[in-house]
């Protein structure tokens, strides 16, 4: 079974697996507080918010700063 995205494109996309795991936590947290996706509703495969958080960041939708 694959992953999708793949886990190892996310971890690049964010810098490292520590920052993958804060930028989609936070994400997560905003699409559960009613945040509306990003991406294009039939993209969407998994409808928990972390699978949204993860497609966003997956389609460079949102980014992870340097703070």
């Amino acid at each position: 079974m694959m992953i999708y995205p793949p886990i190892d494109i996310l971890g690049d996309k964010a810098g490292n697996k520590y920052a993958l795991s804060v930028l989609a936590a936070k994400r997560a947290r905003q699409l559960n507080q009613g945040a509306e996706p990003l991406v294009a509703k039939e993209k969407i495969v998994n409808e928990k918010s972390i699978g949204i958080a993860a497609l966003e960041i997956y389609e460079d939708k949102i980014v992870a700063s340097e703070e």
